[in-house]
């Protein structure tokens, strides 16, 4: 509450997640913004914009706006309910002159139509798929934390510019407590980076026990060579690419 903050706060999480929230508002009752809490169900998929949130069925994608991100989540393996996440920011569709041109839209049009907007003008119907090129790939970040490897992974986090994933036991031989415990290695989390065909992994989530989580990374390395390890205030700055 001291942080200045007055816009309204919305957190996700599995179900469980409004228990738990509530529980830690008994020792700060007061906040200056208003909290939401969704619990959304294991897979699903919103759509966050300044409208609001609300879940994305497959025929909307096309529909999706660039100002709009897309929320994915993904039930993980852990021995509480856990979430893993997945952000993609859309990019907008280049305007094609020739295009518009082409398909005899009027300029006074193309303002609106470049939006995505479906208008009527003089009893014909035109869309935004009459002046805009093809899709553009946007910028995904992907984030699993509290969680052992599982082979659906791979596929929520492919292609990710970013990938933050748990690494909370760096020795290859602490496996075994890995299993137990329900967590992952710097080698395992390595390969799903990997196999998910991201571009950079940030190791978080360390065990208390590894005092110097830079000494074990070499065994995320030689699985996966762009693996970083991750600390406090860490910045990382991403951009489309043509």
């Amino acid at each position: 509450g001291n942080s200045g903050r007055t816009e309204p706060l919305t957190i996700i999480g599995p179900e469980g997640i409004t228990r738990v929230v509530n529980g830690l508002r008994v020792v700060a009752e007061y906040l200056p913004y208003e909290v939401n809490i969704i619990e959304a169900p294991s897979e699903v998929e919103l759509s966050l914009s300044k409208e609001g949130i609300h879940i994305v069925e497959n025929s909307e994608h096309s529909k999706i706006h660039s100002s709009e991100i897309i929320l994915s989540t993904l039930e993980v393996d852990h021995s509480a309910p856990c979430m893993g996440y997945s952000f993609y920011f859309k990019r907008e569709r280049k305007f094609n002159v020739e295009k518009a041109m082409e398909n005899n839209i009027p300029k006074i049009l193309w303002s609106k139509l470049q939006k995505q907007e479906e208008v009527t003008f003089e009893g014909k119907t035109y869309t935004g798929d009459m002046v805009l090129g093809d899709e553009r790939r946007g910028v995904k970040i992907s984030l699993i934390t509290d969680s052992r490897p599982m082979d659906s992974m791979a596929n929520f986090i492919a292609e990710s510019d970013l990938f933050i994933c748990e690494g909370t036991y760096g020795s290859n031989e602490d496996m075994d407590k890995a299993v137990k415990n329900k967590h992952m290695t710097f080698k395992e989390s390595a390969t799903l980076a990997k196999e998910g065909r991201v571009k950079e992994l940030i190791l978080t989530h360390f065990s208390p026990a590894m005092m110097e989580p830079v000494e074990f990374i070499d065994n995320a390395k030689e699985v996966f060579e762009n693996s970083t390890i991750g600390e406090d205030r860490m910045i990382r700055t991403l951009t489309f690419i043509d």
